[in-house]
């Protein structure tokens, strides 16, 4: 429910549903996005047994298995791509055409799969989250990996909002300091 408060902010509309109806459609959002993203890993992960499966009953082993690895890897970034722009089009309440893709969506999925391996690298070579909370460091990893993404999410809004705004032609409301 907080997204949707910020994309609110960030689409700058009021918000006119009411607590349940909010409380449902994020509920609803979170399913739906956890069984996006739960397939994607499912799709990874059955992926390698079934290269393990190819590579020893195919001849030309390697094509077929870089081709597979590439199948997978297409689906996970297309499935990305979907969940994020569900997002951004059911959170906000704004009332808009469904497009299948988006720059600040294309841009988020970009943050989405390339954040990983700067947080990954953050994560075991400076932070020391172990050694400063113990057991709940991994916990700890987790908030901020839920900061950064919301954070990915954000700032994919806040660029279709200011291309829809460029494109209708109107400043945006939002003073600079």
């Amino acid at each position: 429910m907080s997204l949707m408060s910020a994309l609110n902010c960030v689409y700058e509309v009021p918000e006119t549903r009411g607590y349940l109806r909010r409380l449902g459609i994020a509920a609803l959002m979170v399913v739906v996005i956890i069984f996006l993203l739960v397939g994607t890993f499912g799709v990874l992960d059955a992926g390698s047994l079934f290269d393990r499966r190819l590579v020893s009953q195919a001849k030309p082993a390697f094509l077929l298995k870089a081709l597979a690895h590439a199948a997978r890897w297409a689906i996970s970034i297309g499935v990305t791509l979907v969940s994020l722009r569900l997002l951004d089009h059911v959170l906000p309440n704004l009332k808009r055409p469904w497009r299948w893709m988006t720059p600040g969506s294309a841009a988020a999925a970009a943050g989405w799969l390339l954040g990983p391996l700067g947080f990954n690298f953050y994560i075991v070579r400076i932070a020391s989250y172990n050694r400063t909370y113990g057991l709940l460091g991994a916990f700890v990893v987790l908030m901020v990996w839920f900061y950064f993404s919301s954070l990915i999410v954000l700032v994919g809004a806040e660029v279709n909002s200011q291309l829809r705004d460029a494109a209708a032609g109107k400043r945006s409301r939002r003073r600079d300091p």
